[in-house]
């Protein structure tokens, strides 16, 4: 063996590890020879060349003798890159495969390296196995690893063909490697025309028919090659193969016989094929562990059907003359191999489903996370290496399944105590719950580990199935004949039982208690107490022949009539059919029904039983109608079925065909008596139900009111007269027919009941029911009235009375007793009783109308006022104060506040009392009063906010212009003090003008004009007036300021006057006439100077005022 270790021999390599690991596992070599391998540098070499090279993706190794031939002491395994280094025929080399890419490492070794074997014990299969499990495997699904398979079957048959040789040896096998070899051998060996021809062309004639009926076996292509072939083809193929190759294995014309070990060789390479077939179909199915598609299940289920079908040909066939076990042991090999995978697939599928279901419960001991954690971690095998023919696959498969159980025994343990409640629970007998616990938990049971905690468990009920076996026995041997029926009955429960026992006790992978001691013997039990109940039954069916064949009074009398009258004189009528006749046919049904044949003579005279006895049936039948008829016709529908009725009874007491000798003069009789017993009862049927209909809609007629729905109470009243017309027509009575009169007499009995209600109910409730009648409420002078008069609306209701009572007696009803509708208020008290209370209901209706009219008599004044009227209201107001004008306008919106909340009209039963009239008349009047009032009102608001502007006005502009002497500084404060004073009383009124236009804004009356002007005013001559202290102040500081100046102006005044008078100054002679020219210009001059000095002097006053005003020195001038 390779030196595995690396420099440090403490730490070792652990990818050389897992190689000497897999080697040691797949070549049988113990832990306590590990320390005896043998190293050679060659090998060691070749392994760190697979290791590290990244292009070296194959290792070899094999097991090699070591030089000294001492085997058994020392054991060689060699390591080597190359297949030619391999010595033929050597057994068995182990492959390494790398896949992937990049370097190994210690922890990716287990995933990026694939193990499996290859047998080289022969070349060609060496060759073959290298290029199928290895490169293949190492490629992939790749155009060069997809066409191995091709490169492989075309070099066997290169092989196969030049192995062939002028002498033919008929014992050399090794050259059929597949089905297709063995076919080109003989013909080929036919085509060389050598001795035996005969017997040679013979059997290739033969294998050209093998391979005519299953070219998928006998041809030389591969799986992939074919494309997808139906699983059901190679079903097909292997039940149209082996007859024909029983025929070359038997024919005597074959002589000497085809070779023994031929045939085994070739079933052989069979097997093999029918498995690559089936593996290739497998392999294909993604999923196959999940219970997820349903095409995977039927590949599953079609392989095991295949593989199941070519071992049970094989076993049960003639193809070999030795025993089927010893013979079929090497060929079978594979197919019971690969069946048996494909079972466990079964198996793991129905533990997944039943885990589910398991964890489902919420009192299960397993959770439905850990059932889903289970089926996530069953690894994604390649199913090309579970599902191989090779000893490789068988490895691979028992590592995966080994891997799966370890995961999942520990949980499935848990499920021990659930299995124990379920095989404690009662449930009859320990076989049904044997099938209980295997139909829930079966799978599970597939586990070593469960079946072993189980076995107590198992073993109780094991004994209980002895006990009840032997229940079954004593049973069998005491039980008493209760009649072929029963007996029968109760021998098919014991054999159902017995079965049920046989089948816990199976081999089978079903068989709960099949690995158990004593089951085998219990199941030997069960099975003879099978046969002795088919014992039973045989002799249970031998009594029964010899019975039936000596018993003829069981047997039907042809000669006797079929239908007689009763011997108790009540006039039935009775069918003449031995009740003892149709137990006897049912009794030969039964035993037929459990595999029996019945003899000819008793099989004639049961066919006969029974071919009357449906004819029997039918006339028991009718009789029971006939003895039953005066039950069903109603009393008051017989006259119109007497007709009928007489007919059908002489057709069944008085016909000549009325016996039993014949099968079609009894089938006319039955049918005719069919015949007449389905028209009567139609007849009977069809009236009956008219009659339901028409009380139902008589019935329906209450949910109407006579009085407001008359209309649809005549018309549905009519459609009811209708129906009975049309019944009476159906049963052949016309209108005028009496037979009809019972029953129209009958429906107008119920219709006046029906009347009397509707006429009570519409009494009573009348003031509520009868249809409105409009009353309106108005304004007549002072007086509020009713429109029309409480005198009228009684006339009119009392005669809307009349009217509907009247109304019923015109009712025609179905025409059976038409006069008692018009007594209806005579017969019946409580229509009279109705009636007095109608009156006295209404006189309380029409003193609720005047309670109604009384409410709102009030309103009459007010609506009673006419135009003129309120004009001279008006006037009146017109001196009074504002307060009143204020207190009447709140009074009208009060007024119409009150008119809006009287409803529009008031219902009084059937009368509704309209107050829209009245609302209107009075509602105008409000407005106009209140229009009238706004005017007035506002006219004198503008007036007054008319003279207060004014006012204001003057006043502001006296204080806007500002005073420019001391005199007009004292005017003006004499002003402000006057205007001061009356400021609040303006504020006042202002105030109370505000109020008054709000009152006529909501009275509809629009905005005053001017009030808004009025308030901007009042609002400035209130600035001004508080800013006149700082006004007057400031104003004489100016003029004190200007003192000196106006002196020295003065001054300049008196100056300029003084020398324009000097100048100027007039002058009139003294001779001078006083009417002169000169004297009146010089007195017209002097008025001038007057007025200048009048000016000054004037201006000189107010100069000393102010200077005695500011304390200064008058000026001198």
């Amino acid at each position: 063996m390779a030196n595995y270790y690396s420099l440090d021999i403490a730490q070792p390599d652990p990818r050389k590890e897992f190689i000497v690991e897999a080697c040691m596992a797949l070549l049988g070599i113990s832990q306590k020879d590990r320390g005896i391998f043998r190293s050679n540098p060659e090998s060691n070499g070749e392994l760190e060349k697979f290791l590290e090279d990244l292009n070296t993706k194959i290792l070899f190794a094999y097991e090699q003798a070591h030089e000294t031939g001492i085997s058994g002491e020392f054991r060689n395994v060699c390591l080597s890159t190359r297949y030619e280094d391999i010595p033929s025929r050597l057994g068995v080399a182990v492959v390494f495969i790398k896949i992937g890419v990049g370097e190994l490492a210690a922890e990716t070794m287990s995933g990026r390296v694939v193990t499996t074997t290859v047998d080289v014990t022969h070349p060609m299969r060496g060759l073959r196995g290298v290029l199928r499990e290895a490169y293949s495997k190492l490629l992939g699904d790749s155009e060069v690893g997809r066409s191995i398979e091709e490169l492989v079957s075309g070099l066997e048959a290169c092989i196969s063909r030049g192995s062939l040789s002028e002498n033919f040896d008929e014992d050399n096998i090794d050259n059929i490697v597949i089905p297709y070899d063995e076919l080109a051998s003989w013909t080929q060996h036919k085509e060389a025309g050598k001795e035996s021809g005969e017997r040679v062309s013979r059997i290739a004639k033969e294998l050209s028919e093998c391979r005519l009926a299953a070219p998928m076996l006998f041809d030389n292509s591969s799986p992939q090659e074919r494309g997808q072939s139906s699983l059901a083809t190679l079903h097909a193929a292997i039940d149209g193969v082996l007859p024909l190759l029983e025929n070359l294995s038997l024919d005597d014309k074959i002589n000497p016989a085809y070779p023994v070990k031929r045939m085994k060789r070739l079933l052989v390479v069979i097997s093999y094929k029918i498995c690559a077939e089936v593996s290739w179909h497998l392999a294909e199915v993604k999923d196959i562990f999940q219970l997820k598609d349903k095409g995977a299940s039927m590949v599953v289920r079609e392989s095991l059907k295949v593989l199941e079908r070519w071992v049970q040909c094989v076993q049960d066939g003639q193809l070999l003359p030795e025993s089927p076990v010893e013979s079929t042991k090497g060929i079978l090999a594979s197919p019971l191999r690969l069946a048996d995978r494909i079972r466990c697939v079964n198996s793991l599928q129905l533990q997944q489903k039943q885990l589910r279901s398991i964890a489902a419960d919420a009192t299960s001991p397993i959770t439905p996370a850990e059932v889903q954690s289970l089926i996530e971690d069953v690894p994604q095998a390649d199913t090309h290496s579970l599902f191989g023919v090779s000893d490789y696959s068988e490895m691979v498969w028992k590592e995966f399944f080994g891997r799966y159980a370890r995961k999942a025994e520990p949980m499935v343990l848990r499920l021990k105590p659930l299995i124990d409640r379920q095989l404690a629970a009662p449930s009859g007998d320990a076989a049904s719950t044997v099938a209980s616990v295997t139909g829930q938990f079966g799978a599970m049971l597939d586990f070593p580990i469960l079946r072993e905690n189980l076995k107590s468990e198992r073993q109780t009920i094991l004994m209980m199935l002895k006990r009840e076996l032997d229940e079954v026995e004593d049973s069998l041997g005491s039980s008493r004949s209760l009649g072929y029926l029963e007996d029968l009955h109760q021998l098919a429960m014991m054999r159902g039982k017995v079965d049920l026992m046989a089948a816990g006790l199976a081999p089978s992978s079903a068989g709960f208690l099949r690995d158990l001691p004593g089951a085998s013997e219990a199941l030997s039990n069960s099975r003879g107490m099978s046969m002795l109940i088919k014992g039973r039954k045989d002799t249970l069916f031998k009594q029964w022949c010899a019975e039936m064949s000596s018993n003829s009074s069981v047997w039907l009398d042809t000669s006797a009539s079929v239908i007689k009258t009763s011997s108790d004189g009540g006039g039935d009528l009775e069918v003449t059919f031995d009740s003892r006749l149709l137990l006897a046919t049912k009794e030969a049904r039964a035993f037929t029904n459990a595999g029996y044949q019945i003899p000819k003579d008793l099989s004639a005279k049961v066919e006969a039983g029974e071919r009357y006895y449906k004819y029997a049936v039918s006339l028991r039948e009718v009789c029971i109608f006939y003895n039953q008829l005066s039950l069903d016709l109603l009393p008051f529908q017989k006259p119109m079925l007497l007709t009928e009725a007489l007919a059908f009874e002489e057709l069944l007491t008085k016909s000549k065909m009325s016996s039993w000798k014949g099968v079609e003069q009894l089938r006319t009789f039955t049918e005719r008596a069919e015949e007449g017993r389905r028209r009567l009862k139609s007849l009977n049927d069809n009236l009956r139900l008219m009659h339901d209909q028409i009380l139902s809609g008589i019935i329906s007629l209450c949910d109407l009111s006579l009085l407001r729905q008359g209309e649809r109470w005549r018309s549905a009243l009519a459609e009811l007269q209708r129906k009975v017309d049309i019944a009476a027509e159906d049963a052949g009575a016309s209108d005028k027919d009496s037979s009809t009169q019972l029953w129209r007499a009958h429906l107008d009995r119920q219709l006046k009941a029906v009347v009397e209600i509707q006429l009570i109910k519409g009494l009573q409730m009348f003031s509520k029911t009868l249809s409105d009648i409009r009353v309106d409420i108005m304004s007549s002078g002072k007086k509020v009235v009713l429109k029309p008069s409480v005198e009228e609306l009684r006339k009119k209701y009392y005669r809307e009375v009349l009217k509907f009572v009247g109304r019923v007696g015109k009712i025609r009803g179905f025409g059976g007793a038409p006069g008692i509708f018009r007594k209806v208020c005579e017969d019946s008290s409580g229509v009279r009783e109705a009636l007095v209370a109608a009156y006295s209901q209404a006189e309380n209706l029409f003193d609720r109308l005047e309670e109604e009219r009384a409410g709102v008599e009030h309103w009459g004044v007010i609506g009673s006022v006419g135009e003129q009227r309120l004009a001279e209201l008006v006037e009146i107001y017109d001196g009074s104060g504002e307060a009143l004008w204020e207190a009447n306008l709140k009074q009208m919106k009060k007024k119409k506040r009150e008119l809006e909340r009287i409803p529009d009209f008031v219902k009084v039963d059937c009368f509704t009392v309209h107050m829209v009239i009245l609302k209107a008349v009075v509602e105008e009047q409000i407005e106009r009063f209140s229009l009238e009032m706004v005017i007035s009102l506002k006219r004198r608001m503008n007036e007054q906010i008319k003279s207060l502007t004014v006012q204001l006005e003057v006043s502001l502009g006296k204080l806007t212009a500002a005073p420019e002497s001391i005199r007009e500084i004292a005017v003006s404060e004499s002003e402000v003090k006057k205007l001061f004073a009356e400021l609040p009383s303006i504020g006042r009124q202002l105030e109370a003008l505000s109020e008054r236009a709000t009152l006529i804004e909501t009275a509809g009356g629009g905005a005053v004009v001017g009030l808004d002007r009025l308030r901007e005013l009042c609002g400035a001559v209130t600035v001004k007036v508080e800013s006149f202290g700082t006004i007057v102040e400031e104003t004489r500081e100016k003029l004190k300021s200007k003192m000196s100046g106006r002196v020295a102006e003065l001054k300049g005044m008196v100056e300029r006057y003084a020398s324009r008078w000097q100048a100027l100054k007039p002058v009139v002679e003294e001779g001078d006439s006083p009417f002169s020219t000169a004297v009146k210009e010089a007195s017209e001059r002097m008025d001038e100077w007057k007025n200048d000095f009048s000016g000054i002097k004037t201006f000189a006053d107010a100069l000393r005022s102010d200077c005695a005003e500011f304390g200064m020195a008058p000026p001198e001038v």
